[in-house]
């Protein structure tokens, strides 16, 4: 295979971890355990875990999205229904979130959306991270730089409330 042909699968994480990393583009700044499993087991390590399509020079950027977003994702489709966001890079990395209820701190990966105008979003939703992972071997990894355009919406579940993305083609 060419090395800047993207290999399409059907199921992500039928692929081994070596695999996937070769899969990226090779502007793509992989960290460890970023692809690999479920959205449960996505970050099973407590240090720090971090995957971008955000060139590696970009620290300035890759920083910025991993600290402090310009929207909620959900609050910005609460705010602007039937909208999208053409969604050009992608950053995950894990977060400590702690229970209100219990005190407990549990890992959560958190999902970061960069507009074509360098606008971010984000989530914490396991259902915004299950959607990458279906978007990623049909769309390709990202960077898309004419934007793919993403909407979001809520889905109740049994036991709680999850986010999903859709591609608008």
């Amino acid at each position: 295979m060419a090395k800047d042909e993207k290999k399409k699968v059907s199921n992500l994480e039928e692929v081994p971890q070596d695999t996937q990393e070769s899969m990226l583009p090779d502007t793509t700044t992989a960290f460890p355990g970023m692809l690999a499993g479920n959205s449960e087991d996505l970050f099973k390590s407590k240090m720090m875990a971090m995957w971008t399509s955000i060139p590696s020079e970009n620290r300035g950027q890759i920083l910025k999205a991993s600290q402090d977003a310009d929207f909620n994702l959900m609050d910005y489709f609460d705010k602007n229904p039937g909208s999208f966001i053409p969604v050009r890079d992608v950053l995950i990395h894990n977060v400590e979130l702690i229970d209100e209820e219990t005190g407990a701190t549990q890992t959560q990966a958190r999902t970061v959306l960069i507009d074509t105008n360098g606008l971010t979003y984000s989530s914490v939703s396991a259902g915004v991270l299950s959607s990458l992972q279906k978007i990623f071997p049909l769309y390709g990894f990202p960077t898309w730089n004419e934007g793919l355009k993403i909407t979001a919406r809520r889905v109740k579940t049994r036991r709680f409330q999850t986010i999903n993305l859709l591609v608008q083609d």
